[in-house]
């Protein structure tokens, strides 16, 4: 069983269609990491969810992140679930692993791919959300401590413990 498969059968993923669960695969499957790129796998990672994000929503991440640029009035409760991820990513993964100072930036590559894979997966509903920002956040977590080897490009399993 994959990780999203798994994540899509808890009880919390009620209500998500086929079609959203093949849609967030996706997301993941057509990521590829460049090995001759100067950007670290984790970067381009992010990146790449950054570059979603402005096809899906029409404004960038920074737009998105940032109270001082004007957005559409549209997006504004977007804007509400960004920064309500941003706080609960950060309590998170700083509740459960005792990161040091650089690390707890809202800026590290962990948060942003949660924050960043929350906010492409907020398109199908809380469900989405919850399931695109953990496995974002999970795979940058994977490469952030393990900085030797290419993101598992469509290659997601769950660990044997689960």
């Amino acid at each position: 069983m994959d990780l999203i498969d798994f994540l899509v059968a808890q009880p919390e993923s009620k209500g998500i269609t086929n079609e959203e669960v093949e849609e967030i695969k996706d997301l993941f499957f057509l990521f590829k990491t460049d090995e001759k790129s100067e950007l670290s796998y984790l970067d381009q990672f992010v990146e790449y969810l950054y570059s979603e994000i402005f096809k899906a929503y029409g404004a960038t991440y920074q737009e998105i992140m940032i109270d001082n640029i004007m957005i559409d009035n549209n997006m504004i409760e977007v804007r509400n679930v960004a920064i309500s991820l941003s706080i609960h990513s950060e309590d998170f993964w700083t509740e459960h692993y005792s990161w040091d100072e650089e690390n707890k930036e809202r800026g590290s590559g962990v948060f942003a791919a949660d924050i960043a894979g929350g906010l492409w997966g907020l398109l199908f509903g809380p469900a989405g959300s919850i399931i695109a920002g953990g496995v974002s956040s999970m795979v940058a977590d994977l490469q952030k401590n393990n900085s030797n080897s290419a993101i598992f490009d469509a290659k997601f399993h769950t660990p044997k413990y689960i």
